[in-house]
């Protein structure tokens, strides 16, 4: 939650300065704005909310706004946000944090997640080739060591879902189409590759990216369940109304009017 001198800045900092993706039919780009108070209007040197959230629509992002408690004269300025960036307004407790609920798939969710990562594929100049494995073993390994279950769950589904998950992935740039297989020079592939005729090079290939497509379905088919599971547990103990349940609503709505399912 930003304080009211950092709330312009933040806006425009995460709109014009995240390094978000290239535009794509494939990628959302979904902003939340969480304070509790109205954004200060005499800070001349830093960006009005409002127009930093309508130049983030005018790019094709949706920016929601969450405001925390109360405070009198503060809803209208969080609504005016939202309209004009083209997402939802919300309201919760000031207290109101994430409420983490274990489910009965957090763990196999976590376990599929590491096999997505196991069909990484790196290649390109050899020495990048290492760089690149060595950078990607680290981040899995750090993840399943230091992030929680539940987290490691809500990883999985992201990295099913998102067609940039990998840097420098034989296999997620031949299904985005920005690089062909049969244009690559032989050391330029993996090692494993390197050693096989065009034909099996390609059969190769074309059985790791069904292998990828199972380990995405069965992750698509338990994130499901695993939804569900929360929103009956959220039902049962009241808690509509809290930072990730809000969060939750949003993103499922806008990711589904984007043709995400």
């Amino acid at each position: 939650m930003v304080s009211q001198t950092q709330l312009r800045r933040a806006l425009a900092d995460a709109v014009h300065k995240t390094g978000w993706a290239q535009q794509s039919d494939r990628i959302a780009q979904v902003v939340f704005l969480v304070g509790d108070a109205p954004p200060h209007t005499d800070y001349r040197d830093e960006p009005d909310t409002n127009v930093t959230a309508v130049e983030a629509k005018r790019k094709g992002m949706i920016v929601n706004a969450i405001q925390c408690g109360d405070i009198q004269g503060t809803k209208q300025f969080w609504q005016e946000i939202a309209q004009n960036g083209g997402g939802r307004y919300f309201a919760i407790p000031q207290d109101s944090g994430v409420a983490v609920i274990a489910t009965p798939y957090d763990e196999k969710l976590s376990a599929l997640s590491n096999q997505l990562g196991g069909t990484y594929l790196a290649y390109g100049a050899q020495g990048e080739q290492v760089i690149l494995m060595s950078r990607q073993d680290a981040a899995e390994k750090k993840i399943a060591s230091a992030a929680p279950m539940a987290a490691q769950a809500d990883r999985a589904l992201n990295k099913s879902i998102n067609s940039m998950s990998y840097e420098g992935d034989l296999l997620q740039s031949i299904e985005n189409g920005t690089v062909k297989l049969e244009a690559l020079k032989p050391e330029e592939l993996p090692e494993d590759l390197r050693r096989l005729t065009p034909a099996e090079r390609k059969q190769e290939v074309e059985k790791r990216q069904a292998n990828r497509q199972q380990i995405r379905a069965e992750i698509t088919r338990l994130s499901k369940d695993r939804a569900e599971f929360i929103k009956k547990e959220r039902a049962k103990s009241g808690a509509r109304n809290s930072f990730d349940s809000v969060v939750a609503e949003a993103l499922k709505t806008q990711l589904a009017a984007k043709g995400f399912k």
